[in-house]
């Protein structure tokens, strides 16, 4: 077992030991979500924060041993730099991870500005619905961003639009990309209507009343992403991509690399 783990000393231990119970408390509070994931986390625990370093930290000793022979030197050499090199792929696939992430918190770097906020119609759910007397009204809005677009979209003033907002700080806010939807009481609309500031030239993307939004994505990258989300059975939905210097169609697909559904 020595030759495997390093187990501390009294004076060491109570130190390492409470690490390695704060490292497990971090890993299944963040990455795992069944009690099988969280059993799974003890020997990666383990393995990384004990066996792996020790093992490192053997091998450094057995290289600069006075004994030990010119090509054991270069083959725990090769080891380490291998162990070494697979950290540090870990490493850099995290922080790869974390940027993404936060780029797309800060929406990649896309902002709006409102230009309309204008009440339609009002829309009543039918006698025969679930939602029977609760009404909403129809809310347009015209947000222009700074990648270049105009975007009308239709939702309802009331919280029934749940695909395009969420409850928070005791108040409904809105998605903060363009979206439209058909509330459950009636009110909200199915597409959104896409303007190029620069050619002015315009295209409907095509709803089906649940959700269709927009996936911000980089400034650079060359499309305009929509999810079309289709709910109930047949969850989930599809990406539409148009071109954004011709806002023509490009493609209709099931992923998308900017959206994690």
């Amino acid at each position: 077992m020595k030759n495997l783990f390093w187990l501390p000393k009294r004076k060491w231990g109570y130190l390492y030991y409470s690490f390695i119970a704060y490292a497990f408390y971090k890993l299944s509070s963040d990455a795992a979500d069944t009690f099988f994931e969280v059993v799974l986390v003890i020997p990666i625990t383990i393995i990384i924060f004990n066996f792996i370093p020790y093992q490192i930290c053997r091998l450094i000793i057995f290289i600069f041993r006075k004994k030990t022979s010119h090509k054991e030197k270069i083959t725990s050499g090769l080891v380490i730099a291998v162990i070494v090199g697979f950290l540090c792929l870990i490493l850099w696939s995290d922080l790869s991870e974390r940027k993404k992430d936060k780029n797309k918190l800060s929406n990649y770097g896309i902002k709006y500005e409102l230009i309309l906020e204008e009440k339609l119609e009002k829309t009543c759910a039918k006698a025969d619905e679930k939602w029977a007397g609760e009404c909403s009204t129809t809310v347009k809005k015209i947000l222009s961003s700074n990648d270049g677009f105009i975007f009308e979209t239709y939702t309802s003033d009331g919280s029934d639009s749940v695909w395009c907002g969420t409850w928070s700080n005791n108040s409904w806010v809105d998605n903060k990309n363009p979206c439209s939807t058909v509330g459950d009481y009636g009110g909200g609309g199915e597409d959104i209507i896409v303007t190029n500031k620069e050619t002015n030239k315009q295209i409907t993307v095509s709803g089906n009343g649940v959700q269709l939004l927009r996936i911000p994505t980089p400034l650079d990258y060359p499309n305009l992403v929509f999810r079309l989300y289709t709910g109930g059975a047949s969850c989930c939905g599809n990406y539409i991509l148009y071109n954004k210097a011709t806002l023509a169609f490009v493609s209709d697909t099931k992923k998308n690399k900017y959206d994690q559904w």
